[in-house]
């Protein structure tokens, strides 16, 4: 019982912070945004978990670091909520 809820809870954390990542590569895209705090914020928070893929898969100038990231963070929730249910 304990446990189950404690799955839920980290699936619930995998949910926000995937967010956070997504809106952190929305983000990525628009020009001089990093000058509000907001910003520097939700990049700090996504840069946390992205730094040990950084620069394992760039192709040219793009890096896939977030995608990567994302797949992780992915097959984790999926985990969790099989545990769940």
């Amino acid at each position: 019982m304990i446990l189950d809820t404690v799955f839920l809870c980290v699936y619930f954390i995998l949910l926000a912070y995937r967010f956070i990542i997504l809106v952190d590569i929305i983000l990525s895209w628009i020009p001089n945004l990093m000058q509000y705090k907001i910003f520097r914020l939700v990049n700090h928070v996504a840069s946390w978990i992205e730094e040990p893929f950084r620069g394992h898969l760039v192709i040219g100038r793009l890096d896939f670091t977030p995608i990567i990231t994302l797949g992780l963070l992915s097959g984790i929730s999926v985990f969790c909520l099989g545990i769940y249910l």
